[in-house]
């Protein structure tokens, strides 16, 4: 370590030439020696000190030399640039403090010389730590630098926080600047703005140099000066809304809160606020909204209502009130079950949770109570509403009267599925039930018992009591069923006179007899309607499943065969299905197949039976008979396809083609020279029973040119009956047209007297059942007898047909019928043979009936 340099003192030249030289030298200079030694003990000591004092600063001190060498240094540079060297002075400082490639052109040393002055580096790298250095120059008596020194004091832990500061206060106003609330300081002394960040900058619509300074009430506060809430009137401002002042003067409403802090000791005030101005709009929106969907929910036709999570009513409106008849004290507060029925109440205990879960009830029927008691359905839609975290609020429902429509449903179902007169299941729902009760049939391996039931003769009593009592009948004999049978079993009607039975869980064959014997005496007993016993009965055809069929298409066509098969044996009674049976029935089928391909094919022909005056013995007409010969089966019997005709409706079709062919052939004949006095064609019932009968017939006389005297028309006793006020207008226009009219069959029907009296007949026919057995059979020729007198009394005339032999014919003469018809003068013949007989003359000569050689 080395010590600051001593100079001598300097001495007066002339001073001392003036004394004496020897002495003066010899006294002085050992003056000077032992000034010198004192001097030098003492700057020694001094050097001591300072080198203490200089060891002792916190700052490393470097003394440098005017040519940059190190003179002296204390402790604290040692430690901080040559912590490892003690060879350091007298070398240059650059070398010492940097390394060589680190070594400036120019470092605090040069501008102290150049300067000539004190010089501070507030920030100087040495090693790669930072230093606040202060140079200073020491001069001598000549204002010579001759040596500078240097404070270093490292400030790198210094600077390292006021780095982080920095960022710090950076981050912080970063965070400030974006913040969406404007965010204010302000003295609140002067009410000056010291500091704002950039969204209360953009609220204001000031930059920055032009609000930092002004008075807040002229920047932001539209409080007028000197009483600012908060200074000027001591109130604390807390969420409070207010106008925000902006160079636009379109000042938004703000929410503000204004708090007092201090800041680098220094008190301010601290206002936040943010811009509500949309919030305030749409909250205004929302009150709007409000009122209108206040007096939307009051005034609309619907009924709304809200519940809480309990099922109690919040609020109703109007419509609600107005539904159930009550006012809204008597419904908020109670539980919606308390308003419905014990049934509806306990399905709204499973329903209610099941919708605060979902969250949805859609269309959900509940019946409610009115305040008078009566009951109504309505239908549910709503929502359940949640609060801004999504927590249950309360619901919201919309309740639909759905009471009219329930019952339009009703009756819509009671159209589809019931019938209209009786009230019981029709032919849809009995299918429907049929199906269901066969799949659990097959389940429970059980029996199933069809009844297929028609009521006999019913057409006869609509005919002549009137549909009103028919009608009456038909609603008593389904009472009586319904009587006959269990719960578990189903009456239906399927139109008309026909009704099915179905008997579930049959477990032995007696039950079925049992019922069908129970039914059928039931509806033996007389019938009282409207002032008139009616007698009745009826045919049950019965099916069993599984036997007779697996499905019900199936178990209902056995049925309806068996019940044919029980009105072919007498009617009364019942009759289980068989195998033989729908053999017949298919055969049936088949055969009507058969009959509609006839027409279309031309394998029709009508053959003519003559009929004969008794008394002359001349022709007086003959009789169009039908015939069907198929190309397979061979020539089939009017007594087996007719009635199938019948029941088809082809005899209708079938009949028209009879009376055109009919009459063109009499035609045919009469413009070939033929005398054809008369051609009988029947018309069946169906036939009668048409509403355009007379202009058909006018049609066909118009069409073939014959002449209406020409032709008569053969009805059946029931055929006319069967609409009595009917057949007395059809007859007489027909009547009045010039055409005959006979009645066929005569005595085997009602053979009502009345009916020939009012009826415009022209002549009877006796059936062949009483004229086969005359005159051995008595009772036969007793009626024959009776038919003959009563028709000469009504002066009508009689014709008796199937005579077939001498006895016969003589019988018939005796008695005086008028005419005759039968093989004993001649079977029916086709075209040709008829063609041939008339031509050979042998029908408009006199014959004589006893005669061998005058039979045909």
């Amino acid at each position: 370590m080395g010590t600051l340099p001593l100079k001598p003192e300097e001495l007066d030249d002339e001073t001392l030439l003036s004394l004496d030289p020897i002495g003066i030298v010899s006294d002085t200079f050992q003056q000077i020696l032992e000034h010198l030694n004192e001097t030098n003990d003492e700057l020694a000591l001094a050097g001591k000190e300072i080198q203490t004092i200089l060891d002792s600063a916190g700052a490393g001190i470097l003394v440098v030399d005017h040519q940059m060498c190190l003179v002296a240094h204390n402790r604290k540079s040692q430690e901080m640039f040559f912590p490892d060297r003690d060879d350091v002075i007298g070398g240059n400082f650059r070398t010492v403090l940097c390394e060589p490639e680190d070594i400036p052109d120019e470092c605090v040393f040069d501008q102290v010389v150049a300067a000539r002055w004190t010089v501070e580096q507030t920030d100087t790298e040495i090693g790669g730590r930072h230093y606040h250095v202060v140079g200073a120059p020491i001069k001598n008596q000549h204002d010579e630098i001759v040596q500078v020194v240097l404070v270093y004091t490292d400030i790198s832990e210094r600077r390292q926080i006021e780095l982080s500061l920095r960022e710090t206060e950076h981050r912080l106003q970063t965070i400030v600047d974006s913040v969406q609330a404007g965010i204010v300081l302000v003295d609140p002394e002067t009410h000056t703005i010291v500091e704002v960040n950039e969204t209360a900058l953009e609220m204001s619509g000031l930059s920055r140099e032009e609000i930092i300074g002004m008075n807040c009430q002229d920047a932001i506060c539209t409080a007028h000066k000197g009483l600012c809430p908060v200074t000027d009137l001591g109130k604390n401002l807390f969420n409070r809304e207010c106008a925000l002042r902006h160079v636009s003067r379109k000042n938004p409403t703000i929410l503000k809160t204004v708090t007092e802090v201090t800041l680098r000791g220094r008190k301010l005030l601290l206002e936040t606020f943010i811009d509500i101005s949309a919030r305030k709009k749409a909250e205004k929106a929302l009150q709007e909204s409000e009122l209108r969907f206040r007096a939307l929910y009051e005034q609309a036709p619907l009924a709304y209502q809200s519940l809480d999570n309990d099922g109690c009513f919040i609020e109703v409106n109007q419509a609600f009130l107005s539904m159930l008849g009550y006012t809204r004290e008597e419904v908020i507060g109670r539980y919606f079950s308390e308003f419905m029925t014990p049934e509806s109440a306990r399905k709204q205990v499973k329903a209610l949770p099941q919708f605060l879960e979902t969250g949805v009830i859609d269309g959900v029927e509940f019946s409610l109570l009115d305040k008078g008691g009566e009951e109504m359905i309505v239908s549910v839609v709503g929502r359940v509403g949640t609060d801004g975290q999504g927590c249950f609020k309360q619901t919201h429902c919309i309740l639909h009267n759905i009471t009219e429509r329930k019952r339009t449903e009703q009756k819509i179902e009671q159209l589809a599925y019931y019938d209209g007169l009786t009230e019981l299941p029709n032919r849809a729902l009995l299918r429907d039930r049929l199906h269901q009760v066969l799949a659990q049939a097959k389940r429970d391996a059980s029996q199933v018992a069809i009844l297929f039931l028609d009521l006999d003769r019913f057409k006869q009593v609509n005919d002549t009591q009137g549909h009103a009592v028919g009608d009456e009948l038909l609603k008593m004999v389904a009472d009586r069923l319904r009587s006959c049978v269990r719960s578990t079993d189903t009456v239906a009607r399927l139109g008309g006179d026909e009704f099915v039975v179905v008997l579930t869980s049959i477990t032995k064959m007696h039950d079925v007899t049992a019922m069908a014997r129970k039914i059928l005496d039931e509806l033996c007993r007389p019938f009282s309607l409207i002032g008139v016993e009616i007698h009745s009965s009826g045919s049950i055809g019965v099916a069993l499943y599984p036997s007779d069929g697996e499905d019900e298409e199936t178990l209902l066509k056995n049925a309806d065969t068996a019940m044919y098969a029980a009105k072919d044996h007498g009617r009364n009674n019942y009759q289980f299905f068989s195998e033989e049976m729908n053999r017949k029935a298919v055969e049936r089928l088949a055969m009507e197949n058969y009959l509609r391909e006839a027409l279309e094919l031309d394998q029709l022909s009508l053959h003519y039976q003559p009929q004969l005056d008794l008394e002359t013995g001349r022709m007086t007409g003959m009789e169009a008979l039908l015939r069907w010969n198929h190309p397979d089966l061979g020539m089939i019997s009017p007594a087996t396809f007719i009635p199938l005709a019948e029941e088809s409706g082809l005899i209708v079709p079938i009949g028209e083609w009879v009376l055109r062919s009919a009459c063109r052939q009499a035609k045919a004949w009469q413009d070939n020279g033929c005398h054809v006095p008369r051609v009988a064609v029947n018309l069946s019932a169906r036939q009668f029973g048409q509403p355009n009968l007379a202009a058909s017939v006018d049609q066909i006389l118009q069409e073939t040119g014959l002449d209406p005297d020409c032709l008569e028309l053969e009805l059946t006793e029931s055929g006319i009956l069967e609409s009595a006020s009917d057949a007395i207008l059809t007859l007489t226009d027909l009547k009045v047209r010039g055409i005959h009219l006979a009645i066929d069959d005569f005595g085997t029907g009602y053979s009502s007297l009345s009916y020939l009296k009012n009826f415009p007949i022209d002549r009877v026919k006796i059936a062949q059942t009483f004229v086969r057995d005359i005159p051995q059979d008595q009772d036969d020729a007793a009626i024959v007898e009776a038919v003959i007198m009563m028709a000469k009394s009504l002066r009508l005339r009689v014709i008796a047909e199937g005579v077939e032999t001498k006895e016969q014919l003589a019988f018939l003469r005796e008695r005086g019928c008028n005419e005759m018809q039968g093989y004993y003068f001649s079977r029916p013949l086709t075209v040709d043979a008829m063609t041939k007989m008339m031509s050979d003359g042998v029908c408009f000569n006199r014959l004589c009936f006893f005669s061998s050689d005058d039979r045909g």
